[in-house]
């Protein structure tokens, strides 16, 4: 033990081995907290803490100095009962530890009230009127610098939001403003407020690409990029609504590991984009799966990843980015894809969040050439994979938050009209364990094998919109497995 010049005086413990721990009796009743250390350290290292059966790890920076301190945000851990003992574990030497603090979160927890939005309970807000999308430290009050969004705050404003599906990525559906313009303006009546826009660079599209395919350099005055551009802007002039970008379909980048190319994007993306919004979130590489379906080596994924990281971070040090597995963003590949954050910041980063996507199980059901609908599936069908999620960032992840970029059930195929309630029950409770969760969402819509919205008709084709945003909607008889189904 040393005294400390850290704020409050006091003493910190000091001259730390790896292999050391300390333990404290103590009563922490259920419920979901977050829990930070205030650490100083040269040469940084590891640490974990132990909250009942929770365990955090962290990656503790170089700060300089043994009394430069710092706060280390852990994550969130939910208790389910009381939690006797705290352990903190020095998985490193020479790190200094002057406090660790748990208290209640709202980022996860739908009975704490927090007034003004951001993230901070009442009963530990020393800030309780800040202005909404104001980043905010644990004590509630406004960061010092930049005007960034915090990935827990974003979280919790996303909500429910929508694809525009098969229009940038592909040559499926017409690709000009107005016909995007109608399906943005029908789901943001409905209460939708994200909208995830897939965009493919490397490939032919309209038989032409939007950069050069041995560079990534982007063709700024490229006809299909004004359009993309226009569509951005305008979902972005709507109150509270947040856009995705990201890089779909890029099957030259994916398996020949071209991580130049990838860089290049997003350094010019970035570039391009770079006085928009912070509601603007890019999503470095959707679905990275090789052309034959098998996974993409995880270290290569984390290479070009770390490399887009750096060049949207050197133009934007507070841009919102998403980040993924390696095949087909199941919910099991964050483990293997990220045994540790040392690419995307080492875990300090608190502009990004973690993505995965939802079609489980794919054969059995969400497979646009089942028929018929009529999968039994239960509650832990739907909240399982999110549950996966969480275990990852509460561990890894340092409490990353999470956002389902797709999720649906492919239904148009074999169909031309909706009826079935089983889907809408997908729909419905979908929507329910994923708010609760605070899991934003972006439902897959492409206007053909899982529509949503009719591009041509410019409406909703069906109901299952209502179903998602409000958890309640029509069915045609009360059987779950009604004729629709079959």
């Amino acid at each position: 033990m040393e005294a400390t010049s850290d704020t409050g005086g006091g003493l910190n413990v000091g001259w730390t081995e790896s292999g050391e721990w300390l333990e404290f009796d103590t009563s922490i009743p259920p419920g979901t907290y977050n829990v930070r250390a205030r650490v100083a350290s040269l040469g940084g290292g590891n640490i974990s803490i132990s909250v009942g059966n929770s365990i955090l790890a962290g990656n503790v920076p170089d700060t300089g100095d043994w009394q430069n301190w710092q706060d280390l945000n852990l994550g969130e851990i939910t208790l389910t009962s009381n939690a006797n003992e705290v352990t903190i574990n020095f998985d490193s030497a020479n790190i200094n530890l002057n406090w660790i603090d748990v208290r209640q979160s709202c980022s996860s927890d739908p009975s704490c009230t927090d007034t003004d939005g951001d993230g901070v309970a009442d009963s530990i807000d020393a800030c309780p009127n800040t202005p909404a999308n104001t980043p905010v430290g644990s004590d509630g009050c406004e960061l010092p610098g930049g005007n960034g969004i915090l990935a827990q705050t974003a979280a919790q404003q996303m909500g429910t939001g929508f694809n525009i599906g098969q229009v940038f990525e592909s040559d499926d559906k017409s690709r000009d403003f107005n016909t995007t313009k109608g399906k943005i303006d029908a789901y943001y009546a409905l209460g939708f407020r994200n909208v995830r826009i897939p965009v493919s660079w490397t490939i032919d599209i309209g038989g032409n690409k939007l950069v050069n395919p041995g560079t990534g350099v982007v063709d700024r005055n490229h006809p299909r990029l004004a359009v993309i551009t226009q569509v951005i802007d305008y979902a972005l002039s709507l109150p509270d609504m947040y856009v995705i970008i990201n890089a779909h379909h890029e099957s030259p980048i994916k398996d020949g590991n071209q991580w130049q190319v990838l860089e290049q994007i997003w350094n010019d993306v970035s570039d391009i984009y770079k006085d928009r919004d912070y509601h603007l979130i890019y999503e470095i590489l959707n679905e990275p799966h090789l052309s034959n379906g098998s996974a993409m080596p995880a270290s290569n994924l984390r290479n070009m990843t770390g490399k887009a990281y750096e060049k949207i971070r050197q133009a934007d040090p507070e841009r919102l980015i998403l980040i993924g597995g390696n095949q087909w963003f199941h919910a099991d590949e964050m483990a293997h894809v990220w045994p540790n954050l040392n690419e995307v910041g080492n875990g300090q980063d608190q502009f990004i969040i973690a993505t995965f996507h939802h079609y489980d199980p794919w054969d059995e059901f969400h497979f646009e050439d089942t028929w018929p609908k009529n999968f039994n599936f239960t509650d832990n069908t739907v909240f399982g994979p999110m549950e996966t999620m969480i275990n990852w960032s509460n561990s890894v992840g340092n409490g990353m938050p999470i956002h389902i970029g797709e999720w649906g059930v492919g239904w148009g195929k074999q169909r031309d009209t909706m009826n079935c309630n089983n889907i809408r029950l997908w729909y419905q409770k979908f929507g329910d364990f994923s708010s609760q969760r605070t899991q934003p969402t972006s439902v897959w819509d492409d206007g053909g094998w899982f529509k949503v919205f009719d591009y041509e008709n410019q409406s909703f084709n069906n109901n299952l919109a209502q179903c998602a945003i409000t958890g309640n909607c029509n069915w045609d008889t009360s059987a779950r497995m009604n004729s629709g189904c079959f």
